[in-house]
């Protein structure tokens, strides 16, 4: 009996090991080039709160979206997680195990600025990229349901999107993704926020 719970304290404490080992290592293999500056003509951001990242686009990018703000702030994750956890102090265990290991609905936050805020991460890119990373975008949101979730900003709104959150796609990987689809810098697959961010940091 105690060699069986033995290994079964061993297995328990490897899968997350060998988890954040490979995600670790695939996090800072990168893909694509960087882009030719002269070939660029258009402009995008990333910010980070240190754990999530948002891509952020011209607000003209978001079919729909209203045209008083310059810009919009683009993040996905776990529909629990966004509504749920104003602040980290209020993430509890169900909800954390819930987005991680089961399937479950997710939306896109949406927060509009009309001004470039000085923790964003600039990226140059092409106006082909641009096209890209907006249809990308725009793809995600759930067109069977495109009622707005207020949050809690006068700014910031909640609609419903695809896909389930999980531990091998989180709300950095999807960030991520997008950037990679577009043929921009990325990480060969990451669930984190910082390494996106340090590839574009100057």
């Amino acid at each position: 009996m105690k060699k069986i719970l033995k290994r079964l304290l061993a297995l328990i404490l490897i899968i997350p090991i060998g988890y954040l080992l490979i995600a670790l290592l695939l996090t800072y293999i990168t893909v694509n080039d960087e882009v030719n500056k002269e070939m660029t003509e258009e402009t995008i951001y990333l910010k980070s709160n240190g754990i999530h990242l948002d891509i952020i686009l011209p607000s003209s990018c978001i079919s729909g979206l209203s045209k008083d703000s310059k810009y919009v702030a683009v993040g996905w994750g776990d529909k629990d997680f966004y509504l749920k956890t104003p602040s980290f102090k209020d993430l509890t265990v169900s909800i954390a195990f819930k987005a991680l290991f089961l399937k479950s609905e997710t939306l896109i936050h949406l927060t509009t600025y009309n001004k470039v805020k000085n923790n964003w991460v600039e990226i140059a890119v092409t106006k082909e990229q641009l096209i890209e990373i907006s249809n990308q975008i725009n793809e995600q949101f759930d067109v069977t349901n495109l009622s707005v979730i207020k949050g809690n900003y006068s700014n910031d709104f909640f609609y419903k999107a695809k896909g389930s959150y999980s531990c091998f796609f989180t709300c950095n990987s999807w960030v991520n993704s997008i950037l990679k689809k577009a043929n921009l810098k990325a990480c060969i697959w990451t669930p984190f926020s910082f390494r996106v961010m340090e590839l574009y940091q100057k």
